[in-house]
């Protein structure tokens, strides 16, 4: 070992504390990656699936010229998985090679269309652009040192009200939302 190296000891309470911290600074991922499965439909064909899906029978279905596509799916399915919005099941291919076969998790019912208590379009509504806009700001700081809603904050419009006057939100759901009156 070099002078420049020096060798850390840690507890096993303190690696456990640093994956924590870690897994949560990079939460941020698990609704993006949630959001691209439900619009790329992966979460409808699975609804509509018998059996449980691997990458490539995925990308085969939605004729994805991507070459790489079955990498970048296994990988956003994985990180689904370990939130349990998906499930998945180690199995072997034609050729013997292990593969992940995914599917949907008795949690992730309530994210696909045929399901009478669907959340997609409230969670979609959350993951709108315009709605995630509003957080660039950092509205905490703004509530704490002038206080207020966050949402109201800067721009002095509720979210509903900007929602409401926003086409793109109201036809990108395609479906009626009857907006409470909210004063701006």
């Amino acid at each position: 070992m070099s002078s420049a190296e020096t060798l850390v000891v840690t507890t096993l309470q303190e690696d456990k504390e640093l994956l924590f911290v870690v897994g949560q600074t990079m939460i941020s991922s698990v609704p993006l990656a949630l959001k691209a499965a439900m619009e790329l439909g992966i979460l409808e064909l699975f609804s509509e699936s018998s059996a449980q899906l691997s990458p490539a029978q995925i990308a085969s279905r939605f004729s994805i010229k991507n070459p790489d596509a079955t990498v970048a799916i296994d990988r956003m399915l994985r990180l689904l998985v370990s939130y349990s919005f998906l499930s998945c099941t180690l199995a072997q291919d034609k050729a013997g090679r292990p593969e992940r076969l995914y599917g949907l998790d008795p949690k992730s019912k309530f994210l696909v269309s045929d399901q009478e208590r669907n959340v997609a379009m409230w969670f979609l509504f959350l993951m709108d652009k315009v709605s995630l806009s509003r957080w660039h700001v950092n509205k905490w700081i703004w509530a704490v040192t002038s206080g207020g809603i966050c949402h109201v904050g800067c721009s002095k419009f509720s979210l509903l009200s900007i929602i409401r006057s926003s086409n793109n939100f109201s036809v990108r759901i395609s479906c009626k939302i009857d907006w409470p009156n909210v004063s701006s």
